[in-house]
């Protein structure tokens, strides 16, 4: 048996129904409530804007710029439009565009032929 049938019939299977059902309980519950408050009261303090600010900060630098700069001269090397070019050949062949297909009609909850 393929393990992607395995891994797709235990997630369809009872014990997870269940512990789905649990879990949607746990988050409606006062307690979960009382955390997702305190978690959004905690995002609208001062320490937490100022941890974004810094944070933005960072990401204007010299060193953030410089490292942006390298990852687009790194895009543009002959390796990875070589790599480009092979994964662009690879999803242009019909047979594994069927395989893709299957897979993710698979992962949808579609039933296979």
């Amino acid at each position: 048996m393929a393990l992607i049938d395995r891994i797709m019939r235990f997630v369809r299977g009872p014990q997870v129904q269940k512990a789905r059902v649990k879990a949607e309980q746990a988050a409606r519950s006062p307690q979960a409530q009382k955390v997702r408050a305190k978690a959004e009261q905690a995002a609208r303090s001062p320490q937490a804007q100022k941890i974004r600010v810094k944070a933005e900060q960072a990401a204007r630098s010299p060193q953030a710029q410089k490292v942006r700069a390298k990852a687009e001269q790194a895009a543009r090397s002959p390796q990875a439009q070589r790599a480009r070019a092979r994964a662009e050949s690879f999803v242009n062949d019909p047979r594994n565009r069927e395989k893709a297909r299957r897979l993710m009609s698979r992962l949808r909850g579609a039933r296979p032929r």
